[in-house]
């Protein structure tokens, strides 16, 4: 028998020699009443079951002792949780019925089992002997069956623990998970980009970094373009034009009339390709100006014409100078004629 029930049996123990009072009332009818069933008036009813109703809801053991007035419901609520047969042992409820027929539903009374002694039964019960408690010995010529409360609470406890395992079981998986997601994150943590490496010249050091300003592009030289695919192709600034210093006419024969002067025709001034070209800079192709090609050799081109027109028209004219003295000159005294 398990130390609850050995509580059980000391307080109805200690009730020995209660006598209900006139009308039939009594305290556990009265306490009944007020807490488990609120619809009858329980004070001045039998009373055997609600005086052990009574006790095991003084300690807290209703869950698996039961609540009940009606000992043919408490006998079948034994039998519906799988804790009922016909063995006496100390600790279970035995229920009585006076009439004899062995049936639940005859049951009329109810005690219990202090003791096992051969064929006999030593109770304690309330409502015996017309109004008091009192220990009895009963053999079994009345006994229905028994209701086994400590199997009641065995299987309540088992179940206890068996939620508590897998609450417990349940938080260890949490906090593994919970562990084992953190070392994952400790590992997906992306390393810091590295830095670009300076850009490193034919010679094999690195090239300094450009500065924000431009420079000026040589005329004649060729601006490198940017190593970036599909950059332009570097572009050649042409030179300025400079005038070829002029060839001295050689001396006239003696005799010979000078030539007529030559024509001189006034080319007109075009200002230098490379003065109306804007600064090329050797920066990045996103940023760097494109070079007008097109335009320069439009601005170009007229004065190319225009001086090849003058070298043809001074040529044609010192041709013709050169004939007309030979055509003139005397003949000399004594020649052959």
């Amino acid at each position: 028998m398990s130390a609850e029930l050995d509580k059980i049996i000391e307080l109805l123990q200690a009730q020995l020699g209660y006598q209900e009072r006139g009308g039939g009332y009594t305290k556990f009818g009265a306490w009944y009443g007020r807490t488990v069933e609120f619809d009858s008036d329980y004070s001045a009813q039998p009373w055997c079951d609600m005086f052990l109703s009574w006790a095991a809801h003084s300690l807290g053991y209703e869950k698996w002792f039961g609540q009940f007035a009606y000992t043919v419901d408490h006998a079948k609520w034994f039998i519906g949780k799988g804790a009922w047969g016909d063995e006496p042992e100390p600790g279970a409820v035995v229920f009585f019925d006076w009439s004899g027929s062995g049936t639940v539903d005859g049951i009329d009374h109810v005690g219990m089992v202090l003791d096992v002694e051969g064929g006999d039964i030593h109770t304690i019960e309330g409502n015996v002997d017309g109004r008091f408690v009192r220990e009895k010995t009963r053999d079994g010529t009345y006994i229905v069956g028994y209701g086994y409360p400590g199997r009641i609470k065995a299987e309540l406890d088992a179940e206890a623990a068996a939620r508590e395992a897998e609450t417990l079981a349940a938080a260890r998986a949490t906090e593994m998970i919970v562990k084992k997601d953190a070392a994952l994150a400790e590992l997906d943590v992306p390393a810091a980009p590295a830095s670009p490496a300076a850009p490193v010249a034919a010679g094999g050091s690195p090239s300094p970094a450009t500065s924000g300003t431009p420079e000026a592009a040589v005329p004649g030289a060729t601006v490198p373009g940017p190593s970036t695919p599909g950059a332009m192709p570097p572009v050649t600034v042409p030179s300025p034009a400079v005038p070829s210093p002029a060839v001295p006419e050689p001396p006239a024969a003696p005799g010979v009339p000078p030539a007529d002067p030559p024509i001189v025709i006034s080319a007109p001034q075009v200002a230098p390709a490379a003065a109306s070209l804007p600064l090329v800079t050797a920066g990045p192709a996103s940023t760097a100006p494109l070079v007008p090609v097109a335009g320069t050799l439009a601005l170009l081109l007229p004065a190319l014409l225009t001086v090849l027109v003058m070298l043809g028209y001074l040529r044609v004219q010192r041709t013709a100078g050169r004939l007309a003295a030979t055509i003139t000159r005397p003949r000399r005294p004594g020649g052959d004629g």
